[in-house]
């Protein structure tokens, strides 16, 4: 292989990271929480963060152990961006679970009946002036 074209090959594979990592989630917590992240103030629009698991449930939240923060990455570049501004509201809605209800439901139950802890709306202003780092209490 040609040495002067090494550099330019490294450079564009490392530069082409396709994922928008801006989230950070911590938890201020002493128990561990799940977290689901929607463009609506409903669970039927929640996005994908997970890839591990074999249960919906494990798809749409993220684990957040207690004390710790959760860089969670989207597919896409300004995806978060963008998903926030799909909508007229233009705001991203973070859902809170306890590890019990994530355990002893279905994703079925859990949208169907509302059975999150706590719903956290944040407008893009709100996410610019957080610098995108949600802390929950």
């Amino acid at each position: 292989m040609n040495r002067k074209l090494l550099p330019f090959i490294l450079l564009v594979f490392i530069s082409c990271d396709k994922y928008d990592g801006r989230m950070v989630v911590s938890s201020k917590r002493l128990a561990n929480i799940y977290v689901a992240i929607a463009n609506a103030d409903n669970l039927d629009n929640a996005v994908e963060l997970s890839f591990n698991g074999n249960d919906d449930k494990y798809y749409y939240t993220r684990k957040i152990s207690s004390n710790s923060e959760e860089r969670i990455k989207k597919y896409g570049l300004n995806s978060w961006y963008q998903l926030a501004t799909s909508k007229e509201n233009k705001s991203l809605f973070i859902f809170v679970f306890s590890k019990d209800t994530i355990l002893k439901h279905s994703w079925e139950e859990i949208k169907s009946n509302s059975k999150y802890e706590r719903k956290i709306e944040l407008s893009i202003r709100d996410l610019e002036r957080l610098r995108w780092h949600v802390e929950i209490y």
